[in-house]
């Protein structure tokens, strides 16, 4: 799905790091002898930091090549690294965790073909009062404004310098994003191209699967520093759910 090496060099991950981790280590403090699951754990880079504080966590992701990377990055801890797609943790993990966070619309992306699956397994995954975390851009205010496009993001790959391009199809259901990697080959450019779908999870429509599925959503914000989150104007949701017991 992506090209994992352009992924990592393709964020600010100091930036990040210091924003999100803070806010993930709040809602872990609430939670004795937590076992945690990083739910789309991407390159890793949330999982290592969280397993170099001390934390039990585990980097889960339904792209091989994002676990590789991984294992490949992290070796000495690469055991904490799955190949296990969101939708079927735990009839493949078998583990009940006391936090799941998916951050980078990795929630989204998993439900897009079957969300009442997902949120069905995620519920089965946690223990009792046991959180999920998720962040998202807001696809309320996307679908209001009819959006095409994100903006150019350039970066450094094994190819070379890069530039993402990322626009928007709107299906029923769902939304596609083309997302186009361009980077210099020989004399000119090649361009790689994916498409990416999301299930329209606008907030309406995500908090009747939260209820159907047996969450509480405790917090919602539009970032980790609890700004105000406004369904038209927000350009990304972060919530805190409950499983209830």
């Amino acid at each position: 799905m992506f090209d994992p090496v352009a992924y990592e060099n393709s964020v600010n991950w100091n930036k990040r790091l210091k924003t999100e981790l803070p806010y993930l280590e709040a809602v872990i403090s609430r939670h004795p002898k937590t076992k945690i699951l990083d739910a789309g754990c991407g390159v890793g880079m949330h999982t290592s930091a969280l397993s170099a504080r001390g934390h039990d966590v585990t980097g889960i992701d339904s792209d091989p090549a994002m676990i590789a990377f991984a294992k490949n990055s992290f070796g000495n801890i690469s055991e904490r690294f799955i190949h296990c797609p969101i939708g079927e943790i735990s009839s493949m993990l078998g583990v009940k965790y006391s936090v799941i966070y998916m951050l980078g619309n990795t929630l989204p992306i998993s439900a897009w073909h079957n969300d009442e699956a997902v949120f069905s397994d995620l519920r089965n995954s946690l223990v009792p009062g046991g959180s999920i975390i998720f962040q998202m851009l807001n696809f309320s205010r996307i679908k209001r404004l009819g959006e095409l496009y994100l903006s150019l993001r350039t970066g450094n790959s094994e190819k070379g310098v890069f530039h993402h391009l990322r626009s928007y199809l709107y299906r029923a259901g769902n939304i596609e994003m083309l997302s186009s990697y361009v980077y210099p080959e020989g004399d000119g450019f090649k361009r790689s191209d994916g498409v990416i779908r999301f299930s329209d999870l606008s907030y309406g429509r995500l908090e009747k699967l939260l209820d159907s599925a047996g969450f509480r959503m405790t917090s919602i914000n539009s970032g980790y520093g609890g700004e105000v989150f406004d369904e038209n104007l927000s350009d990304n949701l972060v919530c805190e759910c409950q499983r209830q017991e």
